[in-house]
């Protein structure tokens, strides 16, 4: 386990990013931060992991956001994402960022492709809720940045999804519908959550070494920005 008398959060927090706490003794330190986090109330926890799952997501740590949307619902976050009834199996990623309502996404295809795989039963309905209350009834509610991006993601991977008539807010598919997409062997390294390398394995304050050369924070932040907007492009 690496040595730290005690864990500085923004420095634990960097470094699991990069992949150096993944190991089970030094993952306590990330517990450390997450339980400190929990007693400064709902507000800033939600906006703290929102932002978090947002950067592992785009930065393309997925198996490590998937960890870390387990740690938040291990303290009281995000319970009403996967809810389960005998006939609707619903995600509720209305209050998430873009990153941790994919991250959510990805978890949840994973467990009912499993389950359609085992050949086991699932819900006559799947559920997706982007957009909450009256918003949801509004004209433009299928613009929002969380619809739009679910909607493309599943799209992009051929589902067979559409808007819920009675609801704007809301992308629905049918069991028989789900069950064939689902059992696609293409969708298994699609929907996969693996860590990819970091596209930017270095930075300091005021200078950083790049691929061999050393640059300033303007360029960093325009080879980060870059990095976002082919990823966006990839959703």
């Amino acid at each position: 386990m690496q040595a730290h008398k005690m864990p500085n959060a923004h420095r634990v927090i960097g470094t699991m990013i990069k992949g150096d706490y993944d190991d089970l003794p030094n993952w306590q330190m990330v517990d450390y931060v997450f339980d400190n986090l929990k007693s400064q109330g709902t507000g800033i926890g939600m906006a703290f992991y929102n932002v978090l799952l947002d950067t592992l997501w785009w930065f393309g740590q997925k198996e490590r956001a998937a960890k870390v949307l387990e740690e938040a619902r291990k303290r009281g976050f995000f319970l009403e994402v996967f809810r389960q009834t005998k006939l609707v199996w619903s995600l509720d990623v209305h209050r998430m960022s873009v990153g941790a309502a994919l991250t959510s996404l990805s978890v949840w295809l994973i467990d009912i492709q499993r389950l359609v795989l085992d050949e086991e039963d699932i819900p006559q309905l799947a559920s997706i809720v982007t957009v909450q209350g009256e918003s949801a009834q509004k004209k433009d509610a299928r613009g929002f940045p969380i619809s739009k991006a679910v909607y493309s993601f599943l799209k992009d991977l051929a589902a067979p999804v559409s808007y819920a008539a009675w609801n704007k807010g809301r992308i629905i598919c049918h069991q028989i519908q789900l069950k064939r997409w689902l059992s696609k062997s293409f969708l298994d390294e699609a929907i996969a959550l693996v860590n990819s390398l970091l596209p930017i394995p270095s930075a300091m304050i005021g200078s950083t070494y790049v691929e061999g050369k050393e640059v300033g924070n303007e360029e960093i932040k325009s080879k980060a920005k870059e990095i976002t907007r082919t990823e966006l492009t990839s959703v």
